[in-house]
């Protein structure tokens, strides 16, 4: 059944977010014809396209619009489908079905996780498509990008430090960041929600006091920490091997730091979810 919902979940906001991403690379890919026939107009002292200069301006400007509507757009939808879906009139319905609360929420977080790695890649190509008017992206091949990565393991590798190691945890860091970003909505919506009045504000307020105390966590884990990488860059100057020492354990820390948090919201999320529903 979590499959089912899965792919209802990508079907739903795939409609909308969907065309908005191939809107954007569309925009990119024009945007850049315009502007390379504006570098070729200057070329030939502005008398081949008289026009190209203006329609140049305003197709930058779309171009800069819609890049904003894509994190915008991405982040209200991602609001919106778990409010309205599930704790609003559609959640009678939804709540209905034969499954758990807990796969109701995983099936949202996990099209919300993908469809915020997918708008970033999406924004990504579109700036890289423009990009190739001022760079030549044919010099970086295979061979340069695994010199590059050599490079970078042997910098780690200096410090004591596995490259594969640092860029596994970043990975991890990265993931279960935006993972823990996407909870800490649904848990505010869901403690918010089972208020019989202003619901919106109680979400509100119930999002900054959760941020509150994950704010004040991670300033005492950082007093814990921060030391140890404050170590790592004075260590780092002076070459010694503690560096790696004093990496690892701010890399690792901060993962572990992002998995906890990220499995303290889900449970309140799924809790207040499955206990103190209130769709009056």
């Amino acid at each position: 059944m979590l499959k089912n919902l899965i792919k209802y979940e990508f079907k739903a906001t795939g409609r909308t977010l969907g065309l908005l991403y191939a809107a954007l690379i569309i925009i990119a890919c024009v945007s850049r014809l315009i502007l390379g026939l504006n570098n070729f107009n200057d070329g030939m002292g502005g008398s081949a396209f008289p026009f190209v200069g203006i329609i140049s301006a305003l197709i930058v400007f779309l171009y800069a619009m819609f890049l904003c509507a894509v994190v915008v757009i991405t982040f209200i939808v991602i609001l919106l489908r778990f409010y309205k879906n599930l704790l609003q009139n559609e959640g009678y319905l939804m709540n209905m079905l034969p499954v758990k609360s807990w796969q109701h929420i995983t099936a949202k977080l996990i099209a919300a996780v993908v469809w915020s790695f997918v708008s970033v890649l999406v924004v990504i190509v579109s700036v890289l498509i423009l990009s190739t008017l001022a760079v030549d992206f044919s010099s970086i091949t295979f061979s340069v990008l695994g010199d590059a990565w050599n490079n970078v393991k042997y910098g780690f590798s200096q410090m004591g430090v596995s490259g594969a190691y640092i860029l596994f945890m970043t990975l991890v860091m990265v993931v279960a960041s935006t993972v823990a970003s996407v909870l800490q909505l649904y848990a505010a919506m869901s403690i918010g929600q089972t208020q019989n009045r202003y619901k919106v504000v109680c979400s509100f307020a119930a999002y900054i006091a959760i941020s509150v105390v994950f704010q004040i966590i991670s300033v005492i884990l950082m007093s814990v920490s921060g030391s140890a990488l404050m170590d790592s860059s004075v260590n780092i100057l002076v070459g010694s091997m503690a560096a790696g020492s004093a990496l690892n354990i701010g890399i690792t820390v901060t993962a572990l730091y992002c998995l906890v948090k990220c499995v303290i919201l889900f449970f309140i999320t799924n809790y207040f979810m499955k206990n103190k529903l209130n769709l009056e």
